[in-house]
């Protein structure tokens, strides 16, 4: 079964292109150097257990996010992880098609 991924539905639904979602996957939007700081800080969070460098913050910070946005932004990696986790094992069923594979 592809691999479906929710967040790229809502932010196609949001207005960006399908690309522009495809960047995001990816990490980073060439045109939008604020979006990608927040963009590291959240795949730090994810992958080191909530732990940021400090120049990562820092980055995220000079591109404009408030410590507040930076907070909410750990609050959403949080609930995201814990969905992913919780559906499998409720049976929560997708409705949704695959996210388009990434070049």
């Amino acid at each position: 079964m592809p691999r479906v991924f929710v967040h790229t539905v809502a932010a196609k639904a949001a207005g960006p292109s399908e690309e522009a979602t495809k960047d995001i996957r990816r990490g980073a939007l060439p045109n939008d150097q604020k979006l990608t700081a927040l963009l590291d800080v959240a795949r730090e969070i994810a992958a080191n257990t909530g732990d940021v460098e400090d120049a990562t913050r820092k980055t995220a910070v000079d591109a404009g996010w408030s410590e507040k946005e930076l907070l909410e932004g750990y609050a959403e990696v949080i609930r995201t992880i814990m969905t992913n986790y919780f559906n499998p094992l409720v049976g929560t069923g997708l409705d949704l098609p695959a996210a388009p594979a990434l070049d």
